[in-house]
């Protein structure tokens, strides 16, 4: 249902994951993202909310490129 929406994207895209996630390794998950075409994705350590686990500067660091790329 979402695949002719995602493969149309045609905007930088970035995702950054949990490795320690419940949702990263979802089958569903794998395959929107793989529908996003040219996505960047990142894998950091931290689990579902390591975005308040000490996981935020390397996030940003991800982000600030990901934008000063853009």
């Amino acid at each position: 249902l979402l695949q002719p929406f995602l493969e149309r994207v045609t905007a930088p895209a970035i995702c950054v994951l949990a490795d320690e996630s419940p949702f990263g390794d979802l089958i569903v998950y794998r395959e929107m993202l793989g529908m996003i075409p040219g996505i960047a994705v990142h894998r950091i350590p931290g689990r579902h909310h390591f975005h308040l686990e000490g996981a935020a500067a390397e996030i940003a660091e991800h982000l600030n490129r990901f934008l000063a790329a853009a």
